[in-house]
């Protein structure tokens, strides 16, 4: 490691030195991480191309950033502190715009989208409402009901508070 390198890189970044530093030399390139995202973000909004376009500029999502919006949200939201940071947009029908954006885990992350996902949301549904023809059909108790969906939602990564449950009317 070249200690001038890295003595310039804490000049230049601060507490965010070290892990630029290694996520640099990880990745085998002299991209930064917000330069890298910025690419991808750019190839799944504007190029058809690119694996995920469908998703994202097939369904009219623009990329309203710059290098520069990504660098500065991602001291904002101190995102060298994740263990793998991921760029999400609050609003997920929204442009990748300043005020949309934010960095979080990319777990957190990925299960927020497969939470957005029509076919997946369809399927929970789906499945709750099977389980409520079965709790009708059997006579099980709401709470045999109220366990098992928690279950359920724990890995669809819902939770039991935010819907809205009642006992079928059998």
């Amino acid at each position: 490691m070249n200690k001038l390198t890295i003595e310039t890189y804490r000049l230049r970044y601060g507490d965010a030195a070290d892990f630029i530093w290694e996520y640099k030399t990880r990745c085998g390139g002299s991209k930064l991480p917000w330069v890298k995202t910025y690419n991808n973000i750019r190839g799944r909004c504007e190029n058809p191309k690119v694996n995920g376009y469908s998703s994202y500029g097939g369904r009219g999502v623009k990329c309203l950033i710059t290098p520069r919006h990504l660098k500065e949200t991602f001291f904002r939201d101190k995102a060298w502190l994740l263990k793998q940071p991921s760029v999400d947009r609050i609003d997920p029908d929204g442009a990748y715009a300043l005020d949309n954006i934010r960095w979080i885990e990319h777990s957190e992350n990925s299960r927020m989208s497969m939470l957005n996902h029509p076919k997946r949301v369809l399927q929970y549904v789906e499945f709750r409402e099977c389980l409520f023809a079965l709790v009708a059909k059997f006579k099980w108790n709401q709470w045999i009901l109220r366990r098992a969906l928690y279950k359920v939602s724990q890995e669809c990564g819902k939770e039991l508070k935010s819907l809205a449950i009642k006992t079928p009317q059998g």
